[in-house]
């Protein structure tokens, strides 16, 4: 053992150990009362289950806001989703309580899947429990979660006609295969006009437009990010909604420090400048809009999500809604917001519905 001659410096050290061993205990006090709080009024069964729990995952127990949605509460939602991110990153394990949840929507449901997915990737545990709301437990289970969630490998491959809500996912791949390109057009078509025999012109360049940005440029290299699109079909409503989701880098951090053959150093210049000063939706705005403001000098090169842009004004899509990053962008109501916590990754959502442009289907 070192000597410390030195007889204020040892005084000096001993004090802060002494401190630091009374925040030690006293966290551990306060930890043993709320854990006795927990178990007031739980049976043998329960109790023994709860501090098998707690001794597999700990602290590592992330709440699930009462409303679970991208779209209707995306603030908590987005917190949420990251703290389970930031396990991820530690590699560290996790449990996710839902049993509070009393919204939940496919939103929702996708984005915790592709979370999920990089924990089995990784080989880190991932646990939770269900709502308790009975609604809520339904949206969960009719969502087809459970069963992509019990697939090694997902894949597009996968997709099953007449399924009211499905999830699928791929990495390393451009677009889906042609075959189940084919399946989707026939499904979408059978839900908004009661039969197979109609064609949604933007249906399989939407799916392209999304899934080459996340092939290209969602990761440090091509092709390395996993992508995940939920289809929900509301027969009742006749529509079709779309949720696109890549946990990649992000738009705004793509155009901000990835080389883009896309993405002029003129705009990029310009979009520093708005991140600086925390516009972050004007940047997704003037990627649609693919215009400078004051200038009508074209600064973004070639289609990406610009054209999901020019698909909503046309009439082909309907309810277009992008978060990345810090921006919330509805461009469907030309709304926006920033926020608080960083979205790493790109959620996309639009719907189809018999207001949008179709042909009848012409086999070629």
């Amino acid at each position: 053992m070192r000597k410390i001659r030195d007889k204020e410096k040892y005084v000096r050290l001993q004090r802060r150990r002494a401190r630091r061993n009374a925040k030690r205990r006293l966290r551990g006090r306060r930890k043993r009362k709320q854990i006795r709080k927990i178990l007031q009024g739980k049976d043998k069964r329960e109790r023994k289950n709860w501090l098998r729990m707690f001794r597999e995952y700990g602290d590592n127990r992330i709440r699930a806001p009462k409303i679970l949605s991208l779209l209707n509460n995306t603030e908590e939602t987005v917190r949420f989703l990251q703290r389970i991110n930031s396990l991820w990153e530690k590699r560290k394990p996790v449990f996710v309580v839902l049993k509070e949840v009393e919204q939940i929507d496919h939103s929702a449901t996708t984005v915790l899947l592709s979370l999920i997915h990089r924990f089995q990737v990784a080989g880190i545990k991932f646990n939770g429990d269900f709502p308790q709301n009975q609604e809520a437990n339904k949206i969960l289970h009719e969502s087809q979660f459970f069963e992509r969630l019990e697939s090694d490998h997902p894949s597009s491959k996968d997709y099953t006609m007449k399924r009211d809500n499905q999830i699928i996912g791929e990495a390393g791949t451009q677009t889906i295969d042609p075959k189940t390109a084919l399946e989707i057009r026939e499904d979408v078509s059978q839900t908004i006009t009661g039969t197979p025999d109609y064609v949604f012109p933007t249906l399989h360049p939407s799916f392209i437009e999304v899934m080459q940005n996340t092939y290209e440029h969602a990761g440090e290299d091509e092709g390395t990010v996993h992508w995940w699109l939920s289809i929900n079909h509301d027969k009742t409503n006749h529509s079709v909604t779309f949720h696109f989701i890549d946990f990649g880098r992000g738009i705004i951090d793509s155009v901000l420090n990835k080389e883009n053959n896309r993405i002029t150093k003129t705009f990029k210049e310009y979009a520093w400048s708005l991140f600086n000063s925390s516009k972050f939706p004007d940047i997704i705005i003037r990627l649609l809009n693919n215009e400078h403001k004051e200038s009508k000098v074209d600064y973004y090169r070639g289609k990406g999500i610009p054209s999901l842009k020019k698909a909503l004004d046309n009439n082909r899509v309907k309810c277009l809604s992008i978060i990345t990053n810090k921006a919330v962008v509805n461009v469907a109501q030309n709304t926006t917001s920033v926020l608080q916590t960083d979205f790493t990754g790109t959620y996309i959502t639009w719907v189809l519905n018999n207001e949008c442009e179709k042909k009848v289907w012409t086999k070629k």
